[in-house]
């Protein structure tokens, strides 16, 4: 599971001084703990993908920096299933076919070219080199992920986003993933362009900068129990929300739910995780290098790394949340008011540009074009790309 921004590292070791508890506010907005994490799950009968990174500061939105690496899994009948590409940080490995009656074993070995990466001075030190390996894992069977739905929350002013099981088995642990993609535009759709080069003005043909994706992963940890319910049965479980002034709801938004049934090792060492990542840790909440995972490294055992790697059969469904759905549009970007230049002026036009500005319209009768900063007209200036995923609904590019 993708819990990259979910893992921050509480290494304060030293919070009692003498016989006295004082009142304690670490100042961690600097600090890079480094500690390798593993991320991920063994799914049979369907696509993998696991990430491997540094942690991260405490409090950080940023997205990881991925590290690639050699990664396989291993099966107890000596069968091997590498990764075979690398997508948005996700080592991706095809174990749709993989025998669910087999154990296995998941391997990351890291390689050269400056994948070492630990600032903190407390932070252990990674060798180029080093492989790390899992506990050999038998396969828990998933139940069906019966629905997944979201409510709009109007007092709340968010999104939140359940789901609903019944599970015939005895397990009650569950965990769930979620990958999300979304559309979103620029401030202005601009029809016109400025060539610099050129020094002239021209019609855009084809898509431009308006419309724009992006993705990322739910960074809770969403796990559930049922051990103390009367039926294995969950109804409308909450797993996560978004507010209303995520950019992510700004246009249309999507989440692929992933279920998978998880071991009571996995479930308690997934609590502990939440419980000291969501609540910001205690004054006696266990360290990372307490918090011990199921992944070992194979040079040295005493070299800590984050993660807990399952393996199950997993279910899934997706859902839309378009704008429409919410009660109310907000746009809070300031873009200012326009700039107008005469098509004569092209010693200014080339100024503008040069220092940010980008043409949106050019009105021919007046022989005016009008400007506007880039973030305003072109939506790739805010980390996504003009690549739609197949599965998206709309026509347009």
């Amino acid at each position: 599971m993708k819990v990259r921004r979910s893992i921050l590292i509480f290494l304060f070791s030293v919070l009692l001084i003498g016989s006295c508890i004082y009142p304690f506010t670490p100042e961690i907005e600097d600090v890079d703990v480094g500690l390798l994490v593993i991320e991920g799950d063994i799914r049979i009968g369907a696509m993998s993908h696991i990430y491997v990174h540094y942690s991260q500061p405490l409090g950080s939105i940023e997205k990881p920096d991925y590290i690639s690496a050699n990664v396989w899994v291993e099966s107890d009948k000596g069968e091997i299933i590498s990764a075979g590409s690398f997508k948005n940080g996700a080592h991706i490995i095809d174990t749709r076919d993989l025998d669910p009656n087999n154990s296995y074993r998941l391997h990351v070995k890291r390689y050269g070219g400056g994948l070492t990466r630990v600032t903190a001075s407390h932070a252990p030190a990674y060798a180029i080199n080093d492989e790390y390996v899992t506990d050999w894992l038998d396969v828990l069977h998933t139940p069906e992920l019966e629905d997944v739905i979201f409510k709009v929350d109007d007092i709340g002013e968010k999104v939140t986003f359940h789901v609903s099981t019944t599970n015939q088995d005895d397990n009650p642990y569950y965990k769930w993933d979620c990958i999300e993609d979304w559309e979103y535009t620029a401030y202005y759709n601009a029809t016109h362009e400025f060539v610099p080069g050129a020094n002239i003005v021209r019609r855009i043909v084809g898509a431009n900068n308006y419309f724009c994706w992006d993705n990322d992963v739910v960074s809770k940890i969403m796990i559930a129990s049922t051990g103390a319910l009367k039926e294995n049965r969950l109804v409308e479980h909450q797993i996560y929300e978004l507010p209303f002034r995520s950019k992510k709801l700004s246009f249309l938004y999507s989440t692929e739910v992933i279920q998978s049934s998880i071991s009571r090792e996995a479930y308690i060492y997934w609590e502990v995780m939440s419980r000291n990542t969501e609540q910001t840790g205690g004054l006696f909440s266990p360290q990372p290098s307490e918090i011990r995972g199921n992944i070992h490294c194979v040079n040295d055992s005493t070299r800590i790394v984050v993660g807990y790697i399952s393996a199950s059969t997993v279910s899934s469904s997706r859902v839309f949340v378009s704008v429409h759905d919410l009660p109310r549009m907000t746009r809070g970007e300031d873009c200012g008011p326009l700039v107008e230049l005469v098509i004569s002026e092209g010693y200014f036009m080339r100024r503008y540009h040069e220092i940010g500005y980008r043409m949106i319209y050019y009105d021919r009768e007046e022989q005016k074009t009008f400007w506007t900063k880039q973030r305003c007209v072109d939506c790739t200036t805010k980390g996504g790309t003009k690549d739609k995923p197949d599965f998206w609904p709309n026509a347009h590019l």
